[in-house]
């Protein structure tokens, strides 16, 4: 089953099929005049097929909960911005809706956007109840309070109660997207296991070199092997080698072999004697053209960031969580980076287990 288009549907293909990469929208049933305006109202190119592929996933629009707290909402407007302007469907929520409960009745998708720099106190809890109540309404003294969103009273935060309902909506299949700092609340309150969280990086406003490493994910489709991002001061995010295959993008292009060679040169650690037969290889991965690690701003230490988690996928019970430790919806000026969101949404439903290290060093050997 694929989503109404008018009378037609919307499907994607699951792998490359032709000329056409993995990702591309197939519609069907819709009067060639229909595709020539949409083919005007949203830039986009199409083509006539010669057959249907069989490749065809289904895209099912998301039921989308846009999640903000009453502490900082400075880029959950943005985040609310970019939706409208991408004619995104998204009902607002706040702590309230998460104590609500339910979360799995009322949504496919939640998404947390940055949270700037609240700490997990901060963004459970909110503002400090002492100073309750607090609302929010709209009154005749203050017609435009409560407009896009209220409350009877905006302290006290989800509380452990809508932190406990947020993990429930996962552990039931839901999918929560955390966008920037807005990870601290899953990795710090232990809704995902096996992260680390670091400070930020300093990259205030820098195009960072991203690398693919499972470029067959759906969030990544359209998005080339070696790419980059929008990274600001957000929180670095890792997870042990093990499970490397959580990561659907790292930063800069250094391979697993390389970051373990330079790990034994270090002062102190033993030089491990490769292999005569394995003397004067190299791994494939390692001929590949080096991108610089910062195309644009200012890294002071890129070696802080090399092969860091970008983008993290995390099976949680039947649900799963997204990492993006950068702000793909920052401020609407990063363009290039909405299509990780816009991803995550039309594919909610279609996201793959995690492969194992062993799969994970196949990989890299033979790219």
């Amino acid at each position: 089953m694929c989503f109404a288009l008018g009378q037609g549907r919307v499907s994607a293909l699951s792998e490359q099929w032709n000329e056409d990469p993995a990702g591309s929208l197939i519609v069907s049933g819709v009067e060639r005049n229909q595709i020539v305006q949409l083919a005007r109202e949203l830039q986009l190119d199409f083509e006539a097929l010669d057959g249907a592929p069989e490749n065809l996933i289904a895209v099912r629009p998301p039921r989308v909960g846009l999640y903000h707290t009453w502490r900082y909402t400075q880029d959950s407007g943005w985040a609310r911005y970019t939706f409208e302007q991408l004619g995104i469907p998204f009902t607002l929520i706040d702590k309230d809706d998460l104590r609500a409960g339910d979360l799995e009745q009322r949504f496919d998708v939640i998404v947390v956007p940055n949270t700037g720099r609240l700490d997990l106190a901060g963004i459970v809890h909110g503002i400090d109840p002492r100073w309750e109540p607090m609302p929010y309404t709209q009154t005749d003294e203050f017609p435009s309070h409560g407009v896009v969103d209220s409350s009877p009273d905006i302290t006290g935060g989800m509380g452990f109660q809508g932190l406990a309902e947020l993990q429930a909506f996962v552990q039931a299949g839901g999918l929560l997207t955390c966008l920037g700092n807005a990870g601290t609340l899953a990795v710090d309150s232990g809704i995902v296991r096996d992260v680390g969280s670091q400070p930020a990086g300093g990259t205030p406003g820098s195009h960072i070199t991203v690398k693919l490493l499972r470029p067959e994910h759906p969030v990544a489709w359209g998005y080339d092997k070696v790419d980059h991002v929008f990274h600001g001061n957000h929180r670095r995010f890792d997870t042990p080698e093990r499970l490397m295959g959580r990561v659907v993008a790292q930063y800069g292009t250094k391979t697993m072999a390389a970051a373990e060679r330079e790990a034994d040169k270090k002062p102190g650690v033993p030089a491990q004697a490769p292999a005569a037969a394995e003397e004067d290889d190299e791994s494939p991965g390692d001929k590949q053209s080096e991108a610089p690690s910062c195309l644009s701003g200012v890294v002071p230490d890129a070696a802080a960031l090399e092969r860091m988690p970008a983008l993290l996928d995390i099976p949680v019970g039947r649900g799963h969580v997204l990492l993006f430790s950068w702000n793909p919806l920052h401020r609407y000026q990063n363009h290039h980076d909405f299509g990780w969101v816009v991803n995550a949404l039309l594919f909610h439903d279609q996201l793959p287990g995690t492969p194992s290290e062993s799969e994970m060093r196949a990989r890299e050997q033979s790219n």
